[in-house]
């Protein structure tokens, strides 16, 4: 039976690869180096956006796997079956 459920494995790698961990590390560079709000602003303005793209591109293509297995799409009509099929129109 094919999978038909979202894979939230696949939907936490990209938070967690370009959100989390890059923000989690800037907070600890600014605490270490005492300028706190600096390194960590300047994470979550790179960070947010290019984690927001990348997500939707994911999230995108995991609805696109769960609509392929639930409703596959159908073959259009005329195609080498039904009505017509292997006849020549004049």
């Amino acid at each position: 039976m094919p999978d038909m459920r979202v894979s939230i494995r696949r939907l936490a790698l990209p938070l967690l690869l370009s959100v989390i961990l890059p923000v989690s590390g800037a907070l600890l560079l600014d605490l270490n180096l005492g300028t706190l709000p600096i390194a960590t602003m300047v994470a979550i303005v790179i960070c947010m956006p290019f984690g927001a793209f990348w997500l939707n591109r994911v999230s995108l293509a995991e609805l696109d796997r769960v609509i392929a297995e639930v409703a596959p799409e159908e073959p259009p009509e005329g195609e080498a079956s039904g009505v017509g099929a292997g006849e020549e129109h004049v």
